[in-house]
């Protein structure tokens, strides 16, 4: 049977335009497993964060507060609960939050018995009401600094990470080597392009070229010409109104719209990576074109400047929108026109597990005026909430994972060598691909079988449709229409990628990466016009976050990186026809070499991991 069309409703007001589900619908809030992980990832960032701001409290004093903190996070949702008083819950709250503090062996056998207890008290809107108040309000109630306080040195950045710890991108982040790999192998790998000839809005000498590529034989033209030379540009994030924070007092924040250039030397070798040649902290002609050879601080003040863009980007349109609000619209359809019995519905359902219940937390509180991402980020909520509709309204087969490596020119290994993003990818889309393939044509043997599936034809007009999900370029004309099984694997293939790979690619960057704030700060707080030669080291500080504001980023991108909730591959809840059960192993098998795989790839380079089977969860849900 289908479910339930009226549980299933489109809305378009949530993020306007964008198709959303109007709420979360019945059987897709969050399961007991997700809440015991966030609860035990938010004690931890509590007791850092608690650590960092209150040092002089003594441990125990520590632990107190932040059984308190968790207390009153419970409290509201379990007093409102018929049968929850007797459960004597507070205290086995405090219990659970003290092992979980203490780091005790039994800490997560408690975690899950107490939830376990509470759950026929509390019903569905408790794991929504609980789920919103640890990913909206802890960094409000975890302490905070008495006055905003500028970092002196980079070590006061490191210790912000007191129990939870410092990402190893704090070892190098300066360095140009690491700044070039973050364009292959980042938080957004997904805007590097090989320059095809120089624009004329970044005017590189070729005595900038050559000193930065250390070889004065080679040129710039000559770069270009062999496609060796690569660049991002952040056009769109131009003329973006920069937000502010505070209220003690306001103070501005800034997003920039630079220029990067970047070059593989010459040679055959397989390691040969990028390296930085240039940068341009804005788009007007009025900004210089810094270099190596401009000064220390200058150079790493625009490498800087370069990763606050990039983040922005990273969060509004590579993350938020290309992810999240890219798979909703198709979850929307796929249970509002497809029965349970159709045979694409088991092999997509577990692929929308907690996509409803994090999405429409996402829209109520983390990009919400107010919201954490509105503390953090550099735009205003609404320009950053605009970059999302803007990155929602690609073309769904432009975007598939061959056509967008295809497009910005860096699908050729020979050129580009060194690009785990792409190579790891490649490994997990044809994987994903097979199973899809062998799947769909069990139950479709020819392009008829396709066009006669009316079920079918209605789940992909109602995925274009205006009235529907709104995806643009749905079909193999980009009309909604499914006239060949070739066409639908691919889509299927592309939904499913979607889901589990390129989302794991985006999102556990926030903790292993973007946590460490000099190394990608989510906002500026130095006007571009200001990075210029002969810079100082504290000039270059204050660009970097004020702790305060570092905080607010650890608390939160910490949050949102570590929840590992299923695996790709695990479709445990699915009873597949025996038909179909020796492809699924096939692809299982087939994960486990690509583990093995990228474990020897990152014994010569350095480590990649958000690709790796056992690192991507099978859905969006966090």
């Amino acid at each position: 049977m289908i479910a339930n069309r009226d549980d299933y409703r489109f809305n378009y007001t949530h993020i306007e335009p964008l198709a959303l589900s109007d709420d979360i619908p019945p059987g897709q809030y969050f399961q007991r497993k997700w809440i015991s992980m966030l609860l035990k990832v938010a004690v931890k960032v509590a007791i850092n964060s608690w650590k960092v701001n209150r040092r002089e409290k003594s441990d125990a004093d520590i632990e107190n507060e932040v059984v308190s903190l968790f207390r009153q996070v419970f409290q509201q949702t379990l007093t409102e609960q018929p049968g929850t008083n007797r459960l004597n819950w507070r205290d086995r709250l405090e219990s659970v939050v003290g092992s979980l503090v203490a780091e005790v062996p039994t800490a997560e056998k408690e975690v899950d018995s107490f939830l376990e207890a509470i759950a026929p008290h509390a019903g569905q809107d408790f794991s929504k009401s609980l789920a919103e108040s640890l990913l909206s309000k802890l960094d409000a109630a975890t302490p905070a600094p008495e006055r905003k306080i500028q970092a002196t040195s980079l070590a006061d950045y490191e210790e912000q990470f007191q129990s939870i710890p410092l990402p190893k991108i704090a070892r190098d982040f300066q360095t140009d080597d690491s700044f070039a790999y973050m364009r292959v192998a980042g938080p957004n790998p997904m805007l590097l392009e090989r320059m095809t000839a120089l624009s004329d809005r970044f005017p590189v000498t070729d005595e900038d070229y050559r000193t930065a590529i250390g070889d004065e034989s080679d040129s710039l033209a000559a770069a270009i010409s062999e496609g060796r030379a690569y660049w991002v540009d952040y056009a769109m994030l131009d003329g973006a109104i920069d937000g502010t924070y505070g209220p003690h007092p306001m103070q501005q924040k800034y997003l920039y719209a630079p220029l990067a250039l970047f070059a593989v030397p010459r040679g055959d070798a397989p390691d040969r990576t990028l390296k930085p040649i240039a940068i341009k902290c804005g788009q007007a002609d009025s900004f210089p074109v810094l270099t190596p050879q401009s000064g220390e601080y200058a150079w790493l003040a625009a490498k800087t400047v370069v990763q606050v863009a990039d983040a922005n980007y990273h969060e509004a349109i590579a993350h938020l929108a290309r992810t999240h609000l890219t798979v909703e619209p198709i979850a929307i359809a796929t249970y509002r026109c497809l029965e349970s019995t159709h045979p694409l519905y088991p092999l997509l359902a577990s692929h929308f597990d907690g996509t409803f219940a994090i999405n429409n937390a996402a829209h109520r509180f983390l990009v919400a005026p107010k919201g954490g991402v509105n503390g953090v980020l550099a735009a205003t909520i609404d320009c950053s909430r605009t970059f999302a509709v803007v990155g929602v309204q690609m073309s769904f087969n432009e975007w598939m994972f061959p056509s967008q490596i295809a497009s910005r020119g860096v699908d050729d290994e020979t050129l580009l060598p060194v690009y785990p993003y792409r190579d790891d990818g490649r490994l997990i889309w044809n994987a994903i691909h097979t199973w899809v393939e062998q799947y769909v044509c069990e139950f479709y043997t020819s392009d008829a079988d396709v066009l006669a599936d009316e079920q079918l034809q209605s789940w992909s007009a109602e995925i274009v449709a205006f009235d529907g999900g709104r995806v643009a370029d749905f079909g193999d004309r980009g009309d909604g229409k499914i006239a060949t099984v070739s066409y639908l694997v691919e889509a299927l293939t592309a939904t499913i990628f979607t889901a589990s790979a390129q989302h794991a690619a985006v999102n556990f960057p926030q903790k292993g990466i973007m946590s460490y704030s000099p190394a990608m700060p989510l906002a500026g707080y130095l006007s571009a016009e200001k990075v210029v030669p002969g810079m100082t080291e504290a000039d270059y500080l204050q660009l970097l976050p004020p702790l305060e504001q570092a905080m607010s980023g650890v608390n939160l991108l910490v949050l949102l990186g570590s929840i590992y909730y299923n695996q790709l591959g695990d479709y445990q809840k699915i009873d597949f026809s025996d038909r179909v059960k020796p492809f699924l192993e096939e692809f299982r098998q087939s994960l486990n070499q690509i583990e093995l795989e990228i474990d020897r790839r990152n014994q010569s380079r350095p480590e990649y991991v958000y690709l790796k089977p056992s690192q991507i969860p099978q859905s969006i849900n966090i």
